[in-house]
C-alpha cells in the first residue's frame, strides 16, 4: 500500500450472549510500526430505542418508542415501561415475546398536569435483560 493512503477494514460479527465486549483491532506494516486500537461497549441483548414524540397539544404528549431483540435466539418475558418525568410511569407486563432480531413499537400517551420540562425515557426488560432508550425532554 502507498504510504498514506488509508484502508478500511470493516468486520461483522454477532455476539450471542449478552456481555461487556472490548473488541480490538491490530494493524502492522511488518517492519518499521504496529498499533492498536479498542473500545469497550455493553450488549445488553434487549435495546429499547428511537423514543419520540409522536402527537402532541398543550398537556398530552403521545410517545413512541422500539424494542429490539438483539440476540440471535427467541427472548421472553419482555416487558416495558414509559416514564414520563413527573413521577407517572406507564406500564405494561405481559411477558412479550421477541423471536431473533425482532422488534416491537410501543405507544403511550401521558396528560401534564402541570407546566415544566420534564425528561421522559423508555425501560425494556425481561428479568436478565434490560435496556434504557435515550431521553426526550418534554416541555409543559
Amino acid at each position: 500500500m502507498p504510504p498514506k493512503k488509508d484502508l478500511l477494514v470493516q468486520v461483522n460479527h454477532n455476539y450471542t450472549s449478552p456481555g461487556i465486549y472490548s473488541p480490538r483491532a491490530w494493524a502492522s506494516n511488518g517492519m518499521l510500526w504496529n498499533d492498536t486500537e479498542s473500545m469497550a461497549f455493553n450488549h445488553s441483548g434487549l435495546l429499547a430505542h428511537n423514543l419520540t414524540l409522536v402527537w402532541e397539544n398543550s398537556t398530552t404528549k403521545a410517545f413512541k418508542f422500539t424494542i429490539v431483540n438483539n440476540l440471535p435466539v427467541t427472548t421472553q418475558s419482555i416487558n416495558w415501561s414509559l416514564v414520563f418525568g413527573d413521577t407517572e410511569v406507564a406500564r405494561l407486563y405481559k411477558n412479550l415475546i421477541l423471536e431473533p432480531f425482532e422488534n416491537m413499537t410501543a405507544f403511550a400517551t401521558h396528560t401534564y398536569m402541570s407546566g415544566n420540562n420534564y425528561t421522559a425515557y423508555a425501560h425494556a426488560f425481561n428479568g436478565t435483560l434490560e435496556d434504557n432508550s435515550d431521553t426526550v425532554v418534554v416541555q409543559i
